[in-house]
């Protein structure tokens, strides 16, 4: 009896614990997202609905929600936030603890940073006018900052909506609509525009005109893969490294 008594207690020990380590945002997360959707609600966020049914594919960055934090034009941040990028709609969707989800308006986000939650690898967005400072050069949206030193590297990643072409009978074609993955590559020097970028070692090279030997010898000893972005990104920083 005394041994059913305290594994009794041990579980209860133990089940809050659990439950806590299941939700990835926990209580702070649904404490930011209440004061976002609460009294600028209207101006702020609208709520998120099932627009992509039936469509191949997904519009989203990652289809599972992963923590992350919004900086807000206005300066607040919010930390913690179950979070998924549309890559087709150019927004960011935020997951409340009633289970609805919502979107946060563009014009009020800064940037966006998300740590996918199978890989621990961290993604940074930022709005592009604000990297620009200008008219952008790139649709409108989020650019994924790849590296960020002297130069900036940067991701266009988007979803682009392929639509059903077929016809019936014996005509060839796709009966169904399908999202397609896409991403082009920018490098941006200071005081210029983004400037689209080929992920090759000629390509990365003509970017640093000054150290190309240092970088060769870099990029031979390290055998870098050139359609691999986070090793192209080595790269940017060991440029940086050489140039302090």
């Amino acid at each position: 009896m005394k041994f059913f008594f305290l594994l009794l207690t041990v579980i209860c020990y133990l089940y809050p614990a659990t439950s806590a380590s299941q939700t990835p945002a926990g209580i702070d997360a649904q404490d930011n997202i209440n004061r976002l959707a609460g009294n600028d609600l209207n101006t702020i966020v609208r709520k998120f609905d099932n627009r992509y049914q039936g469509v191949i594919g997904s519009p989203f960055l990652f289809d599972q929600w992963n923590a992350g934090t919004v900086t807000l034009t206005n300066g607040k941040v919010l930390t913690n936030i179950p979070l998924k990028i549309d890559l087709y709609g150019n927004e960011i969707i935020a997951k409340r603890q009633s289970g609805d989800s919502i979107i946060i308006f563009s014009n009020s986000i800064q940037k966006v940073s998300l740590t996918e939650n199978r890989t621990g690898r961290e993604f940074m967005f930022e709005k592009i006018s604000s990297i620009n400072g200008e008219p952008p050069v790139v649709r409108e949206g989020y650019l994924d900052v790849l590296y960020k030193g002297k130069y900036l590297l940067l991701a266009e990643r988007r979803k682009n909506l392929i639509k059903a072409n077929y016809s019936g009978g014996y005509n060839a074609g796709k009966p169904y609509d399908e999202f397609v993955t896409e991403t082009d590559y920018y490098v941006k020097k200071p005081d210029q525009k983004p400037e689209k970028l080929r992920l090759t070692k000629k390509a990365i090279l003509e970017v640093f005109p000054d150290h190309q030997q240092e970088l060769k010898t870099f990029i031979s000893q390290n055998q870098m893969d050139f359609k691999n972005e986070i090793q192209v990104a080595q790269v940017f920083e060991y440029y940086d490294s050489l140039s302090k």
